[in-house]
């Protein structure tokens, strides 16, 4: 099942990428049900969080069963676009769901990338700070449900050549990809 439904589980998650200290801030892409938000707006871990989401439906659904919750900003647009308007200029937990682009009905506006994890990545390798990066959904990396062929370069080996020195470590913990960024002070 896609997503944390469980509050606790933010921080197991900080503390297997072996922060000692809490993220006062997180930042998700892709709000779908609006499971993951709900989990880390109970989780106590963040002073603010922010989720981006592209289908504006699903935002209006989330504002309808939740309000104007305090501390929760909802962003309608392309994550990779956004993304660097939504972090705060401060360490964050970022929650990326590791999607392609694929809605053969047109329902849904698509995304300058059909695979946006890369530009989402760039962008947090780029931020000074010492940043926790959680990749969901690792076990379709570039295999059974391959849509594009950019899909198949997606793979745990990629992603941490990608991060190159950044990467203080990295582990897998069920299907997400936990990945803790040293802060570029620190390299």
């Amino acid at each position: 099942m896609p997503g944390i439904h469980n509050p606790a589980e933010f921080r197991l998650l900080r503390e297997l990428a072996g922060f000692e200290r809490r993220l006062d801030h997180f930042v998700e892409t892709g709000l779908f049900r609006g499971e993951t938000l709900e989990a880390a707006s109970h989780s106590g871990e963040f002073q603010t969080l922010t989720s981006i989401e592209i289908f504006a439906p699903y935002i209006h659904a989330y504002r309808t069963r939740h309000g104007d919750a305090p501390g929760v900003r909802l962003l309608c647009g392309d994550s990779a676009a956004l993304l660097p308007s939504a972090a705060p200029d401060a360490p964050c937990f970022f929650f990326l769901d590791a999607h392609w682009w694929d809605d053969p009905h047109g329902i849904i506006p698509c995304p300058k990338e059909p695979l946006p994890l890369w530009e989402e990545l760039r962008y947090i390798v780029s931020r000074p700070h010492a940043d926790l990066v959680v990749v969901d959904d690792v076990q379709v990396f570039g295999g059974h449900a391959v849509v594009t062929e950019e899909w198949l370069t997606v793979t745990l080996d990629s992603i941490n050549t990608f991060l190159g020195n950044r990467r203080q470590c990295s582990l897998l913990h069920e299907n997400r990809y936990i990945l803790a960024l040293k802060a570029r002070t620190e390299l």
